[in-house]
């Protein structure tokens, strides 16, 4: 799920905004602030896994940024 939102975007993506597309995906409450945060960081864990495996890219500008496809 979060490699497709990352494929499917105009431009690189924050952890937050993957998070979100995905709790909307599932039906999740988005206003949940500490729910949002939660699935934020368990996305950034499993984009690490994916840059170490070579299937998106990661960049830090004021927090990390994806960008599908590796570089």
């Amino acid at each position: 799920m979060a490699s497709t939102s990352c494929a499917g975007a105009a431009g690189p993506v924050c952890n937050r905004d993957i998070a979100l597309a995905f709790m909307t995906a599932r039906g999740m409450d988005t206003d949940d602030a500490r729910l949002v945060k939660l699935i934020a960081k368990r996305v950034g864990c499993c984009m690490r896994g994916q840059r170490d495996a070579g299937l998106v890219t990661g960049e830090v500008v004021r927090g990390r940024l994806w960008c599908g496809g590796a570089a």
